[in-house]
């Protein structure tokens, strides 16, 4: 399964609980939006036969008021193969000098992609829109691979500094244990 999800906003550095729930908040709509398309949209006509088949255990999880459904689990076997395309204005490489450390935006990043820890989560209650809330991966140690592109975005904005766009793209394949299983890339649109 190929899909990309699109992040426009600041992605700091070493992000707090509440800049990674504020991430997960834009990238909500967009995997609600993938329940309701195939193939996810043909998981849940399958399973209809009980009340509330997609977000009822064992694919859902409670966390502090919240009910989290992802779409990479490790419960149906699945990775995540990321590629990521940082997208900033300035010159092409800025993204890794003028933009701060890499490395824990990436992790900022991949944690906002996860169902929070129970610590994360906050006392911040479900929108209505967000019964079930919506996130990418279970876990991030479910990410198997990540590739990540660094460009210059041309579109002018001068009312907000820093990162423009983060564009995620993840598919279904590989195996684990000498299991066929399923891939799920977030990989980056243009």
């Amino acid at each position: 399964m190929n899909f990309r999800l699109l992040y426009e906003g600041a992605l700091p550095s070493n992000g707090t609980a509440k800049d990674k729930q504020a991430i997960r908040r834009v990238l909500h709509p967009q995997l609600a939006q993938l329940w309701k398309e195939p193939p996810l949209l043909a998981f849940v006509e399958r399973n209809q036969h009980t009340e509330n088949p997609v977000v009822q255990p064992p694919l859902a999880v409670r966390r502090g008021g919240h009910l989290f459904l992802p779409i990479v689990t490790s419960r149906l076997d699945l990775m995540a193969h990321l590629d990521i395309l940082f997208l900033r204005p300035g010159t092409p490489g800025s993204v890794i000098i003028k933009g701060g450390d890499i490395d824990n935006r990436l992790k900022t990043l991949f944690d906002a992609l996860q169902i929070p820890d129970d610590n994360q989560v906050g006392a911040d209650p479900p929108r209505a829109d967000e019964q079930p809330f919506f996130c990418a991966l279970e876990n991030d140690v479910l990410i198997t691979r990540v590739n990540v592109e660094t460009d210059r975005l041309l579109k002018p904005d001068e009312h907000r500094v820093g990162e423009r766009s983060v564009a995620i793209h993840p598919p279904f394949g590989g195996g684990r244990s000498g299991r066929r299983s399923r891939v799920a890339r977030l990989r980056p649109s243009p």
